[in-house]
């Protein structure tokens, strides 16, 4: 998310509230765009449904079915997300702006066949009718491209297109949900899952048309020309993985151990998976303050780092950068951990209030504590990761999201085999991923000159060539 901080440090540099402003507003739809525009929809078009008299069995199906399209879009996109990230900051990094576009095809040639597959292997087996099943797998498809487009959307100065294609496309589904449900007596789950496929259409049409204006399409480049330089971060693509099971896998064993169907379709916990869909709202402050805060701070000083070790500074320099980098992150981190915290014991307080407005029982009201602090340490661990991968340790983030991973199912595991539901787990083991987190990030912060003198290649080696050159 480099490329958002570029624009949004020219939003600081201006003077006045409105500029800030402007900058988190445009952070927040970038960085939490597709999340909140699915999870907002989902409340606002159940309280509609609620409001319209539709039976509960049909607000539930529409509910799982997109949990669903969710959680498995982004399962299946995060295999190559965090590799195309940086894929793509190398390129704009090395100005080759001409395998950008080309990049963007070729990841959807890769992800839309093999969603295709699944939704249709979803299509034939599901005992749902075609009216529900249809609206579903087009839903399904479209976040695959949606959280694909997002991850250009760094590299794009067009902010006002990226935040008027979300609204517009939520505003259009929310709009057609509304008169839907006015114009029949007997509202279904089919009709606004219908309704919210053209809504998020139109957000789809609209990124990809901002993302192939801001990128000429070059005559001859393939599609598949990434794919080569891509061999060379073969820890992104598992820690992307295992970093999205393990956020998702205690709902996978909760389901399995102690889930019922819903309509012989899908397999949920439904009083969990609402705790679960609540208190991961609570992460958005930091997910915001990252990108405004953290990285149009951090990256300058970064910069300024690397400049120096490239030739542009002494070594008094590199030193000076070197502590300044260590005591920025401290201030930046310590601020961000401070604001989530209030902002999570303030969801506790408003959960305890307003929750069993929505239907929320004691023992959900619980789950839902214990996850706010849960999602709580797992964001901060996961921006942690984030910042490692700026100091390129690569190796580092795929241990902890391996550990990461393992520590939830195992944790939910024991949790099922207690009957008893995993939110504590998913805290404890989200917990320790942030101790280790912090553990490694101090350790790469320490030893940061090392890294970056003694740990690089003395020899590259060119295939197709005998001879190796030496640095």
């Amino acid at each position: 998310m480099a490329g958002v901080g570029f624009e949004l440090r020219k939003l600081f540099e201006k003077e006045g509230l409105i500029n800030r402003l402007k900058a988190y507003v445009f952070s927040s739809v970038i960085t939490v765009g597709p999340l909140c525009s699915c999870m907002l929809a989902v409340v606002v078009i159940q309280w509609m449904m609620i409001e319209r008299g539709a039976e509960y069995s049909e607000r539930e199906l529409f509910f799982s079915g997109l949990v669903y399209a969710f959680v498995f879009s982004y399962i299946l996109h995060s295999v190559i997300g965090m590799l195309m990230t940086r894929t793509v900051s190398d390129m704009i990094y090395e100005q080759r702006y001409e395998e950008i576009l080309p990049s963007v095809f070729g990841g959807l040639k890769i992800l839309l066949p093999v969603a295709a597959l699944i939704g249709g292997i979803f299509l034939l087996l599901s005992p749902l009718p075609v009216s529900y099943k249809l609206p579903l797998y087009i839903i399904f498809m479209e976040l695959i491209v949606i959280w694909h487009l997002t991850v250009y959307v760094s590299a794009i100065k067009r902010f006002k297109a990226v935040f008027y294609a979300f609204l517009t496309g939520m505003v259009i589904a929310l709009v057609a949900v509304w008169l839907r449900l006015w114009l029949t007596e007997t509202p279904t789950a089919a009709d606004v899952t219908l309704c919210l496929a053209a809504g998020w259409f139109i957000t789809l049409l609209w990124l990809l048309g901002v993302v192939k204006e801001s990128f000429r399409l070059p005559a001859e480049t393939s599609d598949f020309a990434w794919l080569i330089r891509a061999r060379q971060y073969p820890a992104l693509i598992a820690a992307g993985l295992l970093g999205s099971l393990g956020l998702y896998s205690h709902q996978f064993i909760y389901w399995l151990s102690s889930g019922r169907w819903v309509q012989e379709a899908f397999l949920m916990t439904p009083e969990y998976d609402a705790a679960v869909f609540y208190a991961f709202l609570t992460i958005t402050p930091t997910l915001v303050m990252f990108v405004v805060s953290l990285e149009t701070s951090f990256y300058p000083k970064c910069r300024e780092f690397y400049d120096s070790v490239l030739g542009k500074g002494s070594i008094m320099d590199i030193e000076a950068a070197h502590k300044e980098i260590g005591r920025m992150l401290t201030q930046e981190l310590v601020q961000i951990m401070g604001m989530q915290l209030v902002c999570s014991l303030i969801a506790i307080a408003l959960g305890v209030r307003l929750l069993p407005m929505v239907g929320f029982m004691a023992t959900q009201i619980e789950t839902y504590n214990v996850l706010v602090l849960a999602f709580y340490a797992f964001i901060i661990y996961n921006i942690l990761a984030l910042i490692l991968l700026y100091f390129d340790d690569r190796k580092g983030v795929l241990a902890l999201a391996a550990i990461f991973f393992v520590l939830v199912t195992a944790l939910s595991v024991v949790a099922a085999l207690l009957q008893a539901d995993p939110s504590f787990a998913v805290f404890s083991a989200s917990f320790m991923s942030l101790l280790l987190a912090l553990a490694r990030l101090s350790y790469i912060l320490k030893n940061l000159l090392y890294y970056t003198f003694s740990t690089q290649p003395l020899v590259v080696h060119k295939r197709g060539k005998a001879a190796s050159e030496t640095i």
